[in-house]
């Protein structure tokens, strides 16, 4: 999966999340969290987003609903083929987060 070029296809950009997931000195959620996804017609998007300043953001956990809104609306999505390559990402994705830094636990945020 590490091979993957991970881009939108309408912008031809890399996702914010998918950058703030994948670099380990960003932080993670009280719960250990850096992104959650969800996938939908061929595309994924986070469920767990972070909203504010750099350095003063917090995580916000959104519904389904509200995911799919925010991710079209913004273009945060990442599209794929098929519905079930979607489905593959979103669930093996974690498995690529790095959750140390500098040889110690990632730092939580609010």
């Amino acid at each position: 999966m590490a091979d993957i070029i991970i881009k939108n296809t309408k912008n031809n950009k890399i996702p914010n999340w998918v950058k703030r997931s994948l670099n380990p000195a960003s932080p993670m959620t009280k719960d250990n969290e850096t992104v959650k996804l969800i996938s939908y017609d061929n595309k994924v998007a986070p469920t767990i987003v972070r909203i504010g300043t750099r350095g003063k953001g917090k995580f916000l956990k959104l519904t389904s609903e509200q995911a799919i809104k925010r991710a079209n609306k913004n273009n945060t999505f990442l599209e794929f083929n098929t519905n079930k390559q979607a489905e593959n990402f979103a669930k093996t994705f974690s498995n690529i987060i790095p959750s140390t830094y500098k040889g110690k636990p990632r730092r939580t945020s609010k």
